[in-house]
C-alpha cells in the first residue's frame, strides 16, 4: 500500500488550503493490472459457461417438447380406443356382467375337496372302487397301454392313482364338451343366462319352466314335477348317457335339504372329514373361531409350523366357508400367514377347524349379502321380480351397529 501525505499548496491567501492524495509505488499498480486481466478471465470463463447452460436449455426444452407431443399424441390414441370401446360395449347384445358367478369365486376351492391322497384309501370307498374300475376298462377299451416285455436297461416308472370328483371318465375335452351340450341347449329352446354362463332356462308366456345349472358334466335340473321335467329327461336320453340320481341331496361336498319353504345347504360330512384328515376327531369343541385375547403378527417369537400342512388347513377352510360364513374373518385373519407360519398362527387356525366378535359377524353379513344381491339379479332374469328388499337377519348388536352407521372407527377401520 502507497503511503499517505498532507501536502500544503499556497493561493496567495493567508489561510493555506490543503487536499489529500496517495501516492504508490509502480508495483502496486502493477498488480492492480494483474487482478484486472485475471478478473477479465474469469469472467469471459463465466460467460462461456453460461452461454453453455443456455444451449442446454433450449436443448432440453426443445426435447421436452417433442416428448410432450408424442405423449399427447398417444393420449389422443388411447381417448379414440376407450371410445370404440365403450360404443362396442353399449352395442353389445349381451349385458356386461358386473359381479362374478359363485364358480368363478370358488373355483380354487374346490381344490379343497375331500379326496383320497393314496390307493388305500380309495378301496376303502365303493364309489371309488366302481369308479377305478371303470377307468381300467376305459383304458383296455381305448388300447391305451401296450403289454411288452420289461426291458432290463430301463427304469421303471411307476403308475399313481390321482384322485378328482370331476375328471371326464371318457376322457373327452371339457372345452368340446360344452360346446355339444350348449348346442343341444339351444335347439331344444334355452337361452343362456347373462349373469351366469353356466345356467341354462327354458320359458313359457315369460316365466321360467325348466332351470337346467351345468357344472362339467353334472346336471342340476329345477322345475315342476310332471310332463316337462319328463320330457326334458327323455330328450337328453336320445342324445346322452345319463344317469338319473333323482332329487339332489349333496353335492360338491354340500349336503342339501329341500323343503317347500327353504333349501338348506350344510358340510357336516365336509366339517367331520377335516377334523379325520388332521387328526383332530378326538378334539374339544370350541364356541367361538378365535381367542378374544389372541394378538396376530409375522414374527411373534414363536417356533415355526409345517408351512404346507398349515396351507392345507386354509384351503379346506376356504372351501367350509361357501356355507359358513361366520368363519370367514377368522379364516381371512391366518391366511395372512401362509408363508412362513407359527405355531400360534397354526394352533389358532386348528381352532377355527374344531369349531364371535363384532368383526366376524359383519364379515358373515357382507358375505350373505353378496350372495343375496347375485340371486336377485338372477332371479329377476328368471321372471321373479324382485320388489321388496332382502332381509338380513344378524343376532350382534355392534355388527348392527357398524352396519347403521359407516363411520370409520378405531377398530372398524381394518375391515
Amino acid at each position: 500500500m502507497g503511503n499517505l501525505c498532507s501536502i500544503s499548496i499556497s493561493t496567495g491567501d493567508t489561510v493555506p488550503r490543503c487536499c489529500h492524495c496517495i501516492v504508490g509505488e509502480a508495483s502496486y499498480t502493477s498488480k492492480l493490472e494483474d487482478n484486472l486481466k485475471a478478473l477479465k478471465k474469469e469472467l469471459a470463463k463465466l460467460n462461456a459457461r453460461r452461454d453453455d447452460v443456455n444451449r442446454r436449455v433450449d436443448l432440453a426444452e426443445q426435447q421436452h417438447m417433442e416428448l410432450l407431443n408424442e405423449v399427447q399424441l398417444w393420449l389422443s390414441s388411447v381417448q379414440a380406443a376407450g371410445a370404440e370401446a365403450e360404443e362396442m360395449i353399449e352395442n353389445a347384445p349381451q349385458a356386461v356382467r358386473d359381479t362374478r358367478s359363485l364358480e368363478d369365486i370358488y373355483s380354487r376351492c374346490n381344490e379343497a375337496l375331500a379326496e383320497p391322497a393314496n390307493f388305500k384309501q380309495a378301496k376303502l370307498k365303493d364309489h371309488w372302487k366302481s369308479a377305478m374300475d371303470a377307468e381300467m376298462q376305459m383304458i383296455t377299451k381305448n388300447e391305451t397301454w401296450t403289454l411288452v416285455d420289461r426291458p432290463t436297461d430301463k427304469n421303471i416308472i411307476k403308475v399313481k392313482w390321482i384322485y378328482r370328483t370331476k375328471l371326464n371318465p371318457d376322457g373327452s375335452a371339457p372345452k368340446a364338451w360344452n360346446k355339444r351340450i350348449d348346442d343341444h341347449f339351444k335347439n331344444q329352446g334355452f337361452q343362456r343366462s347373462m349373469n351366469e354362463s353356466t345356467l341354462y332356462v327354458k320359458k313359457e308366456n315369460g316365466s321360467a319352466l325348466l332351470i337346467v345349472a351345468l357344472y362339467g358334466d353334472d346336471l342340476l335340473i329345477s322345475g315342476p314335477k310332471g310332463k316337462y321335467l319328463t320330457k326334458f329327461k327323455a330328450q337328453m336320453q336320445k342324445v346322452f348317457e345319463i344317469t338319473d340320481l333323482g332329487e339332489m341331496t349333496y353335492f360338491l361336498g354340500m349336503e342339501i335339504i329341500q323343503s317347500a319353504r327353504e333349501v338348506v345347504l350344510h358340510q357336516g360330512n365336509y366339517a367331520k372329514d377335516l377334523l379325520n384328515r388332521f387328526n383332530m376327531g378326538g378334539c374339544k369343541a370350541v364356541s367361538t373361531p378365535l381367542s378374544t385375547s389372541a394378538k396376530f403378527c409375522k414374527d411373534d417369537g414363536t417356533a415355526k409350523a409345517n408351512g404346507q400342512l398349515y396351507r392345507s388347513i386354509i384351503g379346506s377352510l376356504l372351501y367350509l366357508v361357501v356355507t359358513r360364513p361366520d368363519i370367514m374373518f377368522a379364516t381371512c385373519l391366518v391366511s395372512r400367514f401362509m408363508q412362513d407360519p407359527s405355531e400360534i398362527h397354526f394352533a389358532t387356525a386348528k381352532r377355527v377347524v374344531a369349531q364371535s366378535t363384532a368383526e366376524a359377524e359383519y364379515i358373515a353379513c357382507l358375505a350373505a349379502a353378496n350372495h343375496a344381491l347375485w340371486l336377485r339379479k338372477l332371479l329377476v332374469e328368471l321372471g321373479f321380480k324382485q320388489v321388496k328388499g332382502t332381509l338380513m337377519n344378524v343376532d350382534n348388536q355392534s355388527a348392527i351397529a357398524i352396519v347403521k352407521n359407516l363411520v370409520q372407527h378405531e377398530r372398524t377401520k381394518h375391515i
